[in-house]
Parts: structure tokens; C-alpha cells; sequence
């Protein structure tokens, strides 16, 4: 997998960082600062260290330190929207809606 496709983010504060992990969460990578609504689409590029791997686990986490995360398959090409994430929560107890 070279590049992730997110179609659309909903229930954010932004900005947004991307992040890409293992599919563990392990080896957590920043990707991107995503400072504006999507739509429109955003294509990002899976950092160097996951090439070969088979699943990555893409972290969204917003200004507000909610956020989502999806493992991904790098197998297949995902267009990526956040209303089939899992949702985690932070120390205040809110989360991204997904």
C-alpha cells in the first residue's frame, strides 16, 4: 500500500492528524496535518516503514485529542470515511463521532 484515500471526516475539531501504525498499534507514525474539511477527498502516502505489511492501523485523532482509528487490509485500495471507524475515548471521556 503506497497511498490511503479518505472520501470524508465527520464529528472533528480541526485540525486532524493521521497517524499510521502497525496493526497492533505499535510503531506509531505521524502522516499528515489535515487543517480543513473533507470532502474534499485527501490521499495521503502510508509511510516507508509499512510497505510490506499486510494490515496498518489508521489513528485520526482531532484538536480536541478525540479520536478514531481502522485497521486497514494494504492488500486493498480503501476509500476511507469515518463513519466505519472505532471510535476511542480520551481523558475527558469524549470521542470522534463516527
Amino acid at each position: 500500500m503506497n497511498q490511503i484515500l479518505i472520501n470524508y471526516i465527520t464529528g472533528v475539531t480541526y485540525p486532524v492528524n493521521v497517524y499510521v501504525a502497525d496493526e497492533y498499534g505499535n510503531n506509531t507514525t505521524f502522516v499528515d496535518n489535515i487543517t480543513g474539511p473533507v470532502p474534499p477527498s485527501v490521499v495521503l502516502t502510508c509511510p516507508p516503514l509499512f510497505n510490506g505489511a499486510e494490515k496498518v492501523m489508521l489513528i485520526l485523532t482531532d484538536s480536541s485529542g478525540c479520536g478514531v482509528f481502522q485497521i486497514i487490509d494494504c492488500n486493498d485500495f480503501y476509500a476511507l470515511a469515518t463513519e466505519n471507524w472505532i471510535p476511542f475515548t480520551t481523558q475527558e471521556g469524549y470521542y470522534i463521532e463516527p
